[in-house]
């Protein structure tokens, strides 16, 4: 893989690829497996990086290390930057954190260039979904959390359904349609507002008959094209999603669900 293709796969996973080269890309992703793989093993390396460098938040610090950091002072320091470039950083914590965030990048190239070589599975059909890989983890992480309660699983009703659809269609930007998935075994229970990737996102909630929660999310894409559905686990949660008319959607539950794919494939035409 050439150095250019994977700066270009680094600016489609940050959401910041123009919606030429994003086109470009998933037309060469559908006619060459190798280019998909490379994808999906630099999106998975992003994930393991962001888990790995999470949990090491709630570790304790050294104590060696602590001592130093408050004998240090407010003494300036040039901290070392990718590609052999410095910065100025006053305080060592800021030049700790920053130290810890080089070593995030350099862990997660590594974890690349590891994944690079191996034949790993493709995506259906080898779509890519135009979106920013971001939006996806903030999702999982909000899903963990919401989907545990049970008064407060969302914040209007699904009995005021035609406010929930209006306001949620007003700040998204995009269309945002609770579909009926009574079908597919599945209760709406109503929606509310996120934040991800710094776009608001709607977020629509439906319960199994056993209590789990399935949901709904709707963002504003970059562009109008469209994309097939991609199945991916992220953060330990499964993700159905689809690019769609400048929205893109992502069905949400848990890891071992296999029901998700039906389930986006009935709600797409009905959102």
């Amino acid at each position: 893989m050439s150095e250019q293709l994977d700066l270009q796969i680094s600016a489609f996973l940050d959401g910041v690829l123009a919606s030429d080269d994003v086109r470009e890309l998933e037309q060469r992703s559908r006619n060459d497996p190798t280019i998909a793989a490379r994808i999906d093993g630099m999106r998975r390396a992003n994930s393991m990086a962001r888990d790995y460098f999470d949990s090491k938040l709630n570790e304790p610090v050294p104590l060696a290390l602590a001592r130093a950091i408050e004998g240090s002072g407010s003494a300036r320091q040039r901290v070392p930057v990718i590609n052999g470039l410095h910065e100025d950083i006053a305080g060592s914590g800021r030049g700790m954190m920053f130290a810890i965030r080089a070593s995030a990048a350099a862990l997660a190239l590594l974890i690349a260039g590891a994944l690079g070589g191996y034949a790993v599975a493709t995506w259906p059909d080898q779509t890519l979904v135009a979106q920013n890989e971001g939006w996806l983890s903030d999702i999982a992480d909000y899903h963990r959390v919401y989907a545990a309660e049970q008064r407060h699983l969302v914040e209007v009703a699904a009995n005021e359904q035609p406010h929930l659809e209006t306001w949620l269609t007003k700040v998204v930007g995009v269309p945002v349609k609770a579909p009926d998935l009574t079908a597919q075994g599945l209760t709406f229970e109503g929606g509310r507002l996120l934040v991800a990737a710094a776009k608001p996102v709607a977020q629509l909630m439906y319960r199994r008959p056993d209590g789990r929660v399935v949901a709904l999310c709707v963002i504003m894409a970059p562009d109008k094209s469209t994309s097939s559905f991609v199945d991916v686990t992220v953060s330990g949660t499964r993700m159905v999603s689809w690019k769609e008319d400048g929205a893109a959607y992502v069905v949400v539950g848990d890891a071992g669900d296999v029901s998700l794919p039906e389930i986006a494939r009935a709600a797409a035409p009905l959102v």
